[in-house]
C-alpha cells in the first residue's frame, strides 16, 4: 500500500498545471461607438497574438448594417498575423454597422477567441458640395475675354 501511495504522489506531483493563453482582440478600427466614420474607412481588428490566415474569413470577420446583409469585402491578415482588415468594404451614409470577429478566428495552433468580439460604428451624412463659379450667375455685362471657372 505504501508503494502505491508513493507512486500516486509522484505521479500527481509530476503533473503541473499548464497555462493556456487564448488570443483576444486588443483594438479595432473604427473605434467602438465611433460616429461620422468615412465611407472609405479602414475596418480592422488587432489581435493579442498571431492568427491563422485560414481562420480569418468572410464568416469569421463580418460587418453588417443594422437590419441588413453583410458588407462585401475580403478579410486579410497582415504579415505579422496580428491585424485583420476587411478590404474592399463598401459603406453607405447615415448607417450603423456591427462588426464581429467570431470564435472561428484562431491561432496557427488552433487556439480560438474565448468569445466573439463585437463592436459598432456609424457613418456620417454626406458633406454639402459648394460650387463657386466665375463669372457669377446672371452677371451682366461679362467681358468676352473673361476667364470662366467653376470650383
Amino acid at each position: 500500500m505504501c508503494v502505491l501511495a508513493t507512486l500516486l504522489v509522484a505521479f500527481v506531483a509530476g503533473c503541473g498545471q499548464e497555462t493556456v493563453t487564448l488570443p483576444s482582440v486588443v483594438s479595432v478600427t473604427p473605434a467602438q461607438g465611433a460616429t461620422s466614420v468615412g465611407l472609405n474607412a479602414t475596418i480592422s481588428a488587432t489581435f493579442s497574438m498571431a492568427m491563422s490566415a485560414a481562420s480569418i474569413t468572410p464568416t469569421t470577420f463580418t460587418v453588417v448594417p443594422m437590419g441588413g446583409v453583410p458588407v462585401t469585402g475580403t478579410p486579410t491578415l497582415d504579415a505579422t498575423g496580428k491585424v485583420a482588415t476587411l478590404v474592399g468594404a463598401t459603406l453607405t451614409y447615415n448607417t450603423t454597422y456591427t462588426a464581429t470577429i467570431t470564435t472561428g478566428a484562431a491561432t496557427p495552433g488552433g487556439a480560438e477567441l474565448i468569445g466573439p468580439y463585437v463592436w459598432t460604428f456609424s457613418t456620417g451624412a454626406p458633406t454639402a458640395l459648394t460650387v463657386l463659379v466665375n463669372p457669377a450667375p446672371f452677371a451682366n455685362p461679362v467681358a468676352l475675354a473673361a476667364p470662366i471657372t467653376a470650383t
